[in-house]
């Protein structure tokens, strides 16, 4: 079982104790080197209407601090023309209070996902080759990270007056880091 995981371009809001935004936007591309990838506004729709999917939010990748479960009603995700949105409510624990401090200052980069892929597609853009996924297998997780592959991230404070740009890392870092804590955390998802 293959679990790929790519962060994404993201517009959030925290008010209160509830971080809320897109974890993965149609329309926008990763470099993972080879070649760029971007999802489908089809592709998680299959995994959402699954009653068997409990999409779980973690603090970078890191299931040990678990943020919140769909399944408790602590994370809800959905798709619309725009993206993957969620709507996160962050626990009182001292990681979820580092994610509220660090989203409210604009230290964090953006969201990333971690998902089973199923079927996809390629083409080309300019030069080079395009993997859209049109479907992935299982959405398994949601997580605010501080350097996402996708480009142009932003997350503000209450409001979006203050966006803060982040810089773009090169996806082949960001896909090493993500499976680096994938096998050193050892999550296995259904």
């Amino acid at each position: 079982m293959t679990i790929e995981i790519r962060s994404a371009d993201l517009e959030s809001e925290i008010r209160g104790n509830t971080l809320s935004g897109y974890a993965s936007t149609f329309g926008t591309y990763a470099d993972l080197g080879s070649y760029v990838e971007t999802f489908a506004p089809s592709a998680f729709d299959a995994t959402l209407a699954d009653p068997a999917t409990d999409v779980r939010a973690y603090y970078q990748h890191d299931s040990s601090m678990l943020l919140g479960r769909q399944s408790s009603g602590t994370l809800k995700v959905w798709t619309d023309t725009r993206g993957l949105g969620f709507e996160l409510e962050l626990p009182k624990t001292s990681y979820a209070n580092d994610v509220r401090e660090l989203a409210g200052r604009g230290d964090l980069g953006g969201m990333s996902i971690g998902f089973r892929p199923n079927e996809e597609s390629w083409s080309t853009v300019g030069n080079r080759e395009l993997r859209t996924h049109t479907s992935v297998a299982a959405l398994i997780e949601v997580s605010p990270v501080s350097i996402p592959a996708y480009g142009s991230t932003t997350v503000a404070l209450r409001s979006l007056d203050h966006i803060t740009t982040q810089p773009a890392i090169d996806g082949r870092t960001q896909l090493f880091r993500a499976r680096f804590a994938a096998l050193n955390n050892r999550r296995v998802s259904n």
